[in-house]
């Protein structure tokens, strides 16, 4: 990893976290891919909110409508349904995209810890 490759909000969280540390460039690495996989987490449960927010606007605007024929319920009921249902889907895509990066973050995380624990014997 390249100091070029971080991110300005990265460097400022090293600088915090290093105004009252040292360490080894081991630990300045595992910190940053640590930062990085707390970001996409918290994205990813974001996106994961938004979709249930999405999804539950969706059934809320139907649910006068249940066990009535489908012709009944107005046209603009379903162009908002239909909105909804478009937003969960996006929000669930960003969702899964967010979590992928954490979980392939959090296995470069755990190589780390091998070799910090490692370097530590």
């Amino acid at each position: 990893m390249k100091l070029e490759e971080l991110t300005k909000d990265e460097l400022i969280h090293l600088v915090r976290v290093f105004q009252n540390n040292s360490f080894r460039l081991l630990n300045i690495e595992y910190e940053v891919l640590q930062y990085r996989a707390n970001k996409y987490f918290w994205q990813s449960s974001d996106y994961a909110h938004k979709a249930i927010s999405a999804l539950e606007n969706q059934i809320n605007l139907l649910k006068p409508y249940e066990q009535k024929p489908f012709v009944d319920v107005p046209e603009s009921v379903l162009g908002k349904a239909q909105q909804a249902q478009k937003e969960y889907f996006a929000y669930t895509k960003k969702e899964k995209r967010a979590y992928a990066e954490y979980q392939k973050i959090n296995k470069q995380l755990e190589k780390y810890t091998e070799a910090i624990n490692d370097a530590e014997v």
